[in-house]
């Protein structure tokens, strides 16, 4: 298992390089690195202007043909709340680990996140990782149950 951010964080040769539609997006997908290798597969994420990562999700999902990947992800990562600079790299581990952080001798920080899994998500040549900005959100409200009834037990 992979644990702590090094800010040495590098690619491998197995690395796989991701297509996107940019609109102005902060982030930047860069690669998907050691594909289908257990505590090492990971999504490399540029930051190109400040922004927060609670703005930000991962989908696993799948290429569908014609450049169409599907509309039902497999996964999704939300990522919690964490300003980042231009110039800093997000890594997202699909294995199990403590997210944590290191900073660059030459500038800016390496932040590690770890979505948890004991399998690789991407270790076929159709899956991808779509990385989305969520400029809003609302949840629905909360349910409001009705009060259970507790049985009492009249031998007692």
């Amino acid at each position: 298992m992979k644990s702590g951010c090094s800010p040495y964080e590098g690619t491998s040769p197995q690395a796989t390089a991701i297509g996107s539609i940019d609109a102005g997006m902060r982030l930047r997908t860069i690669q998907i690195a050691d594909r289908g290798v257990p505590g090492k597969e990971r999504l490399h994420v540029d930051v190109e202007a400040a922004a927060n990562l609670n703005f930000y999700a991962v989908f696993d999902t799948v290429r569908i043909g014609d450049g169409l990947i599907s509309q039902f992800p497999r996964h999704t990562y939300w990522f919690q709340p964490q300003v980042v600079q231009a110039g800093d790299t997000v890594i997202l581990y699909t294995g199990p680990g403590e997210n944590s952080f290191a900073r660059r001798h030459g500038g800016g920080t390496v932040y590690c996140f770890y979505w948890g899994f004991d399998t690789t998500l991407w270790n076929e040549p159709s899956s991808c990782a779509v990385l989305l900005e969520v400029s809003q959100w609302q949840t629905s409200p909360p349910t409001e149950m009705p009060p259970r009834e507790i049985p009492i037990d009249p031998g007692n």
